[in-house]
């Protein structure tokens, strides 16, 4: 059976790495700040960004149809206005007269071997490297948990995680699967004689990246130190210490270049005013980008794997996951760049995938945990064939790309749900595309979710700007505000004429600013002659 066992594990990771490595040259989210960042570090030998070489060596290579132009003359002191421009994304003047990327280099200094590779051999395909770095990545936790305990448990998980969003990131040159593939495998390597040395060294240097991943370790020293061998605290100290500097190096990256400790926070691309109960709970749970819909895996088996030695681990694994999400909610862009789940989702569950993948060792050990087993592998097929996830390991991701997710099938979802999403996500889905910052939220947004059904969203600078909310309509409109008593509607010679009682308040984005959100029985049609206030899809 073992022999068995591995043929067909050895069959899917060949599925697997065919489906990841096939792709096209596409830019998302920050990608072209890596790529730029990666090539001057593998052309170069440099962590700065010069951008005369780089606009040049760029535009002629690159397969995106995208040209950089000019930059501004490098100024002093740091302020978000002091942005290269020229199409550079988060390119910052430091305090010696260089450009230098807000975005940590570890990752792209990881792929810059590769990338001098494909340069020297494969002029033109080098722009591969981060795909072929990122299949990598991926498939080490997957390579790492088979080697622990291969199963048929095991490799049904795996087969189902593949019906994920996980395989479309390998495009992304990103470091979302670094980040997963790191945090996993310090799990994974926790309690080894001699991995252990060295696992928080690979947690650091996935936060190095993703600042949030620093609050795994309270969670990784757990495991560590409840395994069945005891490991002396000075080892402890040790490891986790270096694992901590490790992950702490781009604090003194900042300090020293720029005067100061996160420059992404200093040029207010993410803030901790920004994070709130409210998103990280829709980070999990919005229709349109909660990871709940998207990974299923992660969620749908951890009852299977919760045991009576590990469930205190669990426990701290959930609040750690959660807090990562609350964490990475204080980025200014919350809707920024993701297939499906929103992007940070990758690597945020990474607890959840190491439980799930451990808990498929040993189901023979109880009935209940079969019984809950083979319900969330029915239940998972379910979602795979209702939401079409079958077509995610083709990497065909126009259901759940970008701002496109306001389809028929999701307002359906939202009909029935009535779940008050982040407006971020509701207004740049109904608009389709992304808002340039919360000043262009000014605006009423109205989704019609069916014939008896719309949603809207009402920014409070649209009412404060003077503008006449009225529309000829048949009477009966009713609308189930929040908060409650702040939307009125009056008819007056066959023209509904909303009123705001702004005397009740509004709600509050951390972000976007003041809004009201309504509930309507009934979709408004729209006449073809909408007011450029009003949006409706």
């Amino acid at each position: 059976m073992r022999i068995a066992r591995n043929i067909f594990f050895a069959v899917f990771v060949t599925w697997f790495l065919a489906c990841s490595l096939v792709g096209r040259p596409v830019l998302h989210g920050d990608a072209r700040e890596y790529i730029l960042q990666t090539q001057a570090i593998a052309l170069r030998g440099e962590l700065k960004v010069d951008p005369v070489p780089a606009a040049d060596y760029w535009n002629r290579t690159n397969p995106y149809d995208l040209e950089l132009g000019e930059t501004r003359p490098a100024a002093w002191p740091l302020t978000e206005s002091a942005q290269a421009g020229g199409g550079f994304g988060a390119l910052y003047p430091d305090r010696f007269g260089n450009y230098r990327y807000a975005h940590f280099w570890a990752y792209s200094a990881m792929v810059a071997p590769l990338y001098a590779l494909g340069h020297a051999c494969l002029p033109g395909m080098e722009y591969a490297s981060f795909r072929i770095f990122n299949s990598l990545f991926l498939l080490l936790p997957f390579l790492l948990a088979w080697r622990k305990g291969g199963s048929g448990a095991l490799l049904t998980i795996m087969i189902l995680a593949s019906f994920s969003p996980l395989i479309p990131y390998t495009d992304w040159a990103h470091p979302e699967l670094f980040c997963l593939g790191l945090v996993l495998a310090s799990f994974q390597l926790a309690r080894g004689r001699r991995s252990r040395w060295f696992a928080p060294a690979l947690l650091g240097l996935a936060a190095t990246q993703n600042p949030p991943i620093l609050l795994f370790f309270p969670l990784h020293l757990l495991y560590t130190a409840s395994g069945p061998e005891r490991i002396p605290w000075k080892q402890i100290m040790i490891t986790y210490g270096l694992g901590a500097l490790v992950g702490l190096l781009p604090v003194l990256y900042s300090l020293y270049y720029f005067g100061v400790w996160n420059l992404v926070r200093a040029v207010g691309l993410a803030d901790i005013r920004y994070a709130s109960l409210a998103r990280a709970v829709h980070f999990f749970f919005s229709p349109m980008v909660g990871a709940c819909w998207l990974f299923p895996v992660c969620f749908l088996f951890l009852p299977a794997s919760v045991r009576r030695a590990n469930a205190v681990f669990v426990a701290a694994a959930l609040l750690s996951v959660f807090t990562a999400a609350w964490a990475s909610s204080s980025t200014s862009n919350f809707n920024a760049g993701q297939v499906g789940a929103l992007r940070y989702a990758v690597w945020v569950l990474a607890p959840l995938w190491f439980i799930v993948f451990s808990g498929a060792a040993d189901l023979r050990e109880s009935r209940l945990r079969q019984a809950l087993f083979a319900g969330a592998v029915l239940l998972n097929v379910i979602m795979i064939v209702v939401f079409k996830y079958e077509r995610l390991p083709r990497k065909d991701i126009r259901l759940v790309a970008a701002c496109r997710r306001a389809s028929p099938e999701m307002a359906a979802w939202y009909a029935w749900l009535r779940y008050p999403d982040d407006i971020e996500v509701l207004v740049e889905n109904i608009l389709g595309h992304e808002l340039p910052g919360a000043r262009q939220f000014d605006g009423v947004y109205i989704w019609n979710l069916n014939p008896r059904r719309s949603l809207w969203i009402i920014s409070r600078r649209a009412v404060e700007r003077g503008l006449m909310l009225s529309r000829p309509m048949e009477p009966g409109l009713c609308l189930d505000a929040r908060p409650p008593g702040s939307l009125a509607v009056n008819y007056k010679d066959g023209t509904a004429i909303l009123r705001i009682h702004a005397e009740v308040g509004y709600a509050r984005h951390p972000v976007w600013g003041d809004y009201l959100l309504a509930w309507a029985n009934r979709a408004l049609p729209a006449t073809g002659q909408e007011p450029p206030w009003l949006i409706i899809r």
